[in-house]
């Protein structure tokens, strides 16, 4: 959805409304997309939706940090109310914290960290729908492949820990 939103130029419309306020805490507006997916669903979802999207190992750290403060909140909110506390609130102080962190993170990273990917996903031309395609769909592969990669060896790890004992600690 983020790369056809981005081939149509929505992306770039709904850029234009959120930049002044991602602006503040060293993003561009693109990166609400992910950081609203990433709110609503999970972080998967907020990774593969930062894969179109051109931005630099510095902003790809605070995004990161935005979405796992602010992560999943219509279930955890949920979950949040049945134990008591207010879902509502559990919400503000959990978009308030994200925007917060990566505020303080945006001036504790050197500005000599922008260095990195925003020179791959920048284009000058639309492309054609073919080519936005396929491109779309080896990067969709590529991140597929590390996320099962990644998962696989969480999941081997804490298996490991079970099978030795060491959990526990």
């Amino acid at each position: 959805a983020v790369a056809a939103l981005k081939w149509l130029g929505a992306l770039e419309w709904l850029a234009k409304w959120v930049a002044p306020a991602f602006r503040l805490i060293g993003l561009p507006g693109e990166a609400a997309v992910p950081f609203v997916t990433g709110a609503l669903l999970s972080v998967y979802s907020a990774i593969a939706a930062m894969g179109p999207i051109a931005l630099t190992d510095r902003q790809i750290t605070l995004l990161a940090l935005m979405v796992l403060i602010a992560h999943n909140l219509p279930v955890e909110s949920a979950v949040q109310s049945k134990a008591g506390s207010s879902g509502f609130r559990m919400v503000v102080l959990r978009l308030g914290a994200a925007f917060a962190a990566a505020a303080v993170l945006n001036l504790v990273i050197p500005a000599s960290a922008e260095a990195g990917r925003a020179a791959e996903g920048a284009a000058t031309d639309t492309p054609a729908l073919s080519e936005a395609l396929a491109v779309w769909a080896v990067g969709a592969a590529w991140l597929i492949g590390k996320v099962c990669i990644f998962v696989m060896g969480v999941m081997v790890l804490q298996l490991l820990l079970e099978e030795f004992g060491l959990m526990a600690l």
